[in-house]
């Protein structure tokens, strides 16, 4: 997608637009290509459960089962959510970051994510493990794009991992802030890697070695919408040992 991409700049600085024109055309490029990115998680999601029911082997009694049906509910209101996004920033003409912050219980965003790709995790034959606090945990944030966060993470976790192996989603307090993590069990980056993976249309050596599918723009887009809130955003790796990327967000007072 990164070569199509330059391909339309190209052609759109050859037929003499605006710098302004040519501003506006980028971030159009742009938001399109995270939107297209940040549908495969919950595609994928149904297009499990469509192969399931095809297969005649649902049972509704059957707790595995139920789970992957609600994953495609969610799956599916999340692609609802995507789309709506994208409707609304082109009737405005504004494919900027427009962040609606508000009170909010990571608990609830976190399952919810964890649920959404339940069904791309029974694909890959990797187990989701939630490790969450029984308390509310409070923050001030944008619940729709930080939705789209940490289902980037948890796709890219699942596609790194080993089938029969697991990924770790985890909520802590950690000083005045709570801290998410998403651990894999895959084959981890290595120190240049660490240094680049957040940046745009950079995958590091993963993209050389074929390990990673797509063009780089997930995690660029996760940076982006956690600073925009105010978080940080980081990953902690040895080559060999898997890969934990994190989240901080500042700890709001709860009722």
């Amino acid at each position: 997608m990164n070569n199509a991409i330059s391909h339309h700049k190209e052609k759109a600085n050859n037929n003499h637009l605006n710098n302004d024109a040519i501003k506006l055309f980028d971030q159009t490029l742009e938001f399109v290509s995270l939107i297209v990115h940040d549908l495969q998680g919950p595609i994928a999601s149904m297009k499990t459960l469509t192969k399931f029911l095809m297969s005649g082997k649902y049972n509704p009694e059957n707790d595995t089962h139920a789970a992957l049906v609600r994953s495609c509910k969610n799956a599916l209101e999340r692609t609802e959510s995507i789309i709506q996004d994208l409707l609304d920033s082109a009737d405005q003409g504004d494919f900027a970051l427009r962040l609606n912050n508000d009170l909010c219980d990571l608990r609830d965003i976190v399952k919810n994510s964890a649920d959404a790709l339940a069904g791309s995790a029974y694909d890959y034959a990797v187990s989701l493990r939630l490790d969450l606090p029984k308390k509310p945990a409070i923050v001030k944030i944008d619940r729709y794009y930080l939705a789209r966060v940490i289902d980037n993470l948890i796709f890219n976790a699942l596609k790194h991992s080993p089938c029969g192996k697991s990924v770790i989603i985890r909520l802590v307090s950690h000083n005045s802030e709570y801290v998410i993590s998403i651990t894999d069990q895959g084959s981890g980056l290595n120190e240049d890697d660490k240094d680049v993976i957040f940046d745009k249309y950079s995958q590091g050596s993963l993209r050389k070695n074929g390990k990673y599918r797509g063009v780089g723009l997930g995690l660029y887009f996760c940076k982006l919408a956690i600073c925009a809130m105010g978080g940080r955003i980081w990953v902690e790796s040895t080559s060999g040992e898997g890969a934990s990327f994190k989240i901080a967000l500042k700890a709001e007072e709860s009722d």
